[in-house]
């Protein structure tokens, strides 16, 4: 039994039974899926197939290669699709204003495997590309970061990022590149960094100037136990974020023990901008329990940090008085 398809949609809507369907696109939708349990009617997946529900396309990069830039094009990856990613070309997000959007939960997400050498990452070149409900894995040492973002409004959703194993890692989670106000509107929202490996470094290397950065609700629990390397953002010399939002975030950090530098982020920069507020943060720094380096101009509100097991975190820096 074939689904019946209105490719070119209703002009006036349609409603099923009293019920509107609404279309919320202007795009075109197409599916990914190597997952060899089919739905009735489904064919396995291959990149010879239409890319629709019921014979969908077989590998990311290619769906995306089939999208239009800033058509509103979107892509589902049903659950249990996996894919590898062994270089640095081998997944590039360049087609602008597409949104990929996993399906699943928990371990059923899809889930994108990056290997093979230190340089492999997921490259992201083109401005308004959303990831959504995928998970993000490690399965080489010292990756330098997952991301290479140097395009604008980049947004990462509900999205986790992990490591097979203690020793099979990413450096970073994010990495801007040096092009000043290239990754301007980066977004991470509701997202989780599970990294236990003791080489782990920050969440995001801030290699330029960047504007508009958001940066809420997420969990982080790494191994970093290098002394002097941010948890949250490392940034270059003279490199500042204006405009930054980072809120609600609760982070758990085994690094920056007697630490001379910010336990939660980094730099030299004096003309930053924003806000940063209820932010958690588990560390070791017993010795001096820098939150962010002294020369910052962020607005700091209900910041809570903590280097002794199983005691409150308390207000830092110090409540002005």
């Amino acid at each position: 039994m074939r689904m019946t398809n209105y490719p070119n949609g209703f002009a006036a809507g349609i409603s099923i039974r009293g019920v509107p369907l609404m279309q919320t696109h202007p795009g075109t939708v197409f599916w990914v899926s190597n997952n060899t349990t089919l739905s009735p009617n489904e064919v396995g997946a291959s990149n010879n197939n239409p890319g629709t529900y019921q014979r969908p396309f077989s590998t990311l990069a290619y769906a995306i290669s089939r999208c239009q830039s800033n058509k509103g094009d979107i892509i589902f990856v049903k659950p249990g699709h996996a894919e590898t990613v062994s270089t640095a070309i081998a997944l590039a997000l360049n087609i602008a204003g597409i949104a990929v959007i996993g399906l699943g939960s928990g371990l059923n997400r899809p889930t994108f495997t990056l290997d093979t050498a230190t340089t492999t990452t997921i490259a992201v070149s083109a401005a308004n590309v959303m990831l959504s409900n995928l998970i993000l894995s490690a399965n080489f040492a010292d990756i330098v970061s997952t991301f290479t973002v140097t395009a604008k409004d980049f947004t990462l959703h509900n999205c986790q990022i992990r490591a097979t194993a203690t020793n099979m890692n990413f450096l970073h989670v994010v990495d801007t590149g040096t092009v000043d106000n290239a990754s301007d509107g980066l977004t991470v929202l509701d997202c989780e960094w599970f990294e236990p490996d003791a080489a782990t470094l920050a969440f995001a290397l801030v290699d330029s100037t960047a504007d508009r950065w958001d940066v809420e609700g997420n969990t982080m629990v790494t191994g970093n136990a290098t002394a002097d390397t941010a948890a949250l953002f490392t940034c270059a010399t003279g490199k500042n974020l204006t405009n930054l939002r980072v809120l609600r975030n609760n982070i758990d950090v085994t690094g920056n023990a007697a630490s001379t530098a910010g336990t939660l982020i980094t730099g030299d920069g004096t003309a930053g901008t924003g806000i940063i507020a209820y932010n958690n943060l588990k560390h070791l720094d017993a010795t001096t329990e820098i939150l962010i380096t002294a020369t910052h101009t962020w607005g700091l509100f209900e910041n809570r940090a903590t280097a002794v097991a199983n005691a409150q975190g308390y207000l830092l820096p110090a409540v002005d008085a």
